[in-house]
């Protein structure tokens, strides 16, 4: 008995794990698995699925047996293509491909040695020539119709493959426009990440800020002021005095004596470092790209 082939429209998702060349097992986005037909209740029933890098053009064709949930169990390498490692968001969809369509035209073909063979015995039975063949050639209309329309859906899985694949990067493109930043723990350049753009690093050692004034100071877009350390100056110190004890004192270096209003000057003992100090806010070091083109 030929496969049974089972396909939903514009079935499309994204792998949610990597898939290595000798899985069986594949683990989509969450929901994703809902998006493609359940070929479980019964064996001769299988779907096809193509898993597709679209920045390299690599293919593969697999089998899927069953599911559960968003688990695919597939058969691996179909139609000549090679069993690959794949990605986190490798592209998977649910189309049309060459093994279905010419099953297809096999069934429509044999469908048509079935007629030629009913002729034959049509001509054995001349009472019942004149009926068969009215029902033939509303037969052949029909396979001529099928055919019609299987040829229409082919073009049209193709136009729609076509504009899922499109539909990703566009959103991205519209998201990350020229100007915009990309943020990650990752030193990967975004041109590889995201498939578009020329970026640069961005801000490094500095703390990012909105752009306008907030009633102290006015920051314009990409101004940069501050500084790692800063030694206080006399202005920046808080006020404070140093207590002296006004009796007379006739030893030390640091002595005095007041009589009728005359008296030695004197000076405090010194005290600090005058070293810079930390002025750094609470941090942690991220990449930071900027689109340029």
């Amino acid at each position: 008995m030929s496969i049974q082939w089972l396909f939903s429209n514009n079935g499309t998702t994204y792998a949610d794990a990597t898939v290595s060349n000798v899985d069986t097992t594949i683990t989509v986005q969450f929901g994703g698995g809902i998006k493609f037909p359940d070929p479980t209740a019964d064996p001769n029933q299988k779907v096809k699925l193509t898993l597709e890098d679209r920045r390299t053009g690599l293919i593969e064709i697999v089998n899927m047996t069953s599911k559960n949930g968003d688990v695919l169990t597939v058969e691996r390498a179909q139609e000549n293509t090679t069993a690959l490692s794949w990605p986190i968001g490798t592209h998977i969809s649910c189309r049309m491909t060459a093994e279905v369509h010419n099953q297809v035209y096999g069934d429509i073909t044999q469908n048509a040695a079935d007629i030629v063979s009913a002729n034959g015995l049509i001509s054995s039975n001349t009472a019942a020539i004149a009926a068969l063949t009215g029902n033939l050639a509303t037969t052949d209309a029909n396979v001529a119709t099928n055919v019609s329309a299987i040829n229409t859906n082919i073009t049209n899985i193709a136009a729609n493959t076509v504009a899922v694949a499109a539909a990703p990067l566009a959103a991205l493109k519209l998201a990350y426009p020229v100007g915009s930043l990309y943020i990650s723990s990752s030193d990967s350049d975004p041109t590889a990440t995201l498939g578009f753009g020329t970026w640069t690093a961005y801000a490094p050692g500095r703390a990012i800020v909105g752009v306008g004034d907030n009633g102290t100071s006015n920051w314009p877009v990409s101004s940069s002021r501050g500084s790692e350390t800063h030694t206080l100056t006399i202005g920046e110190m808080p006020a404070h005095d140093h207590g002296l004890d006004d009796r007379s004192r006739a030893t030390g270096s640091n002595s005095q004596n007041r009589v009728g209003g005359a008296g030695n000057d004197t000076t405090t003992g010194s005290t600090g470092g005058g070293g810079a100090h930390n002025n750094i806010q609470p941090s942690i070091a991220v990449y930071i790209w900027r689109r340029v083109t």
